[in-house]
């Protein structure tokens, strides 16, 4: 699965931490692409992958710690956010920024920002 999503400034990380009770029961299967409109009427999209070995922390090759409490894990634009959800690891990116999954192997890059997420191993400390 592969998805390109625009320049901004996102979460990574699961989306059940994030997004709002609404966005989230709205788009339950936590697999693929999806556009949300906000109150104000801004449309705005976010990608979403099941991690391999479900619920547990999973280190990123850049040292962040991603806690996974509902088995997935996507991109989420910061204004998706609940405001009570302002939490770690938001990126900004300058460039189009690609999300990647390939059996629970997470990669998102752009031309300067590469991370890859491997949820096939637990974090171990």
């Amino acid at each position: 699965m592969h998805y390109t999503l625009p320049p901004g400034v996102y979460y990574i990380g699961d989306i059940s931490l994030a997004l709002s009770a609404y966005n989230l029961n709205k788009n339950s299967d936590f697999m693929g692409k999806y556009r949300v409109k906000t109150h104000e009427g801004n449309s705005f999209e976010y990608v979403v992958a099941p991690t391999t070995l479900g619920n547990g922390i999973y280190n990123g090759s850049n040292g962040d710690k991603f806690i996974v409490l509902k088995g997935c894990i996507g991109m989420v634009p910061i204004y998706l956010l609940d405001e009570h959800n302002m939490i770690d690891n938001t990126y900004e990116f300058d460039y189009l920024v690609d999300f990647t999954w390939n059996h629970g192997i997470f990669t998102i890059s752009s031309i300067d920002f590469n991370l890859i997420i491997n949820t096939n191993l637990y974090l171990l400390n």
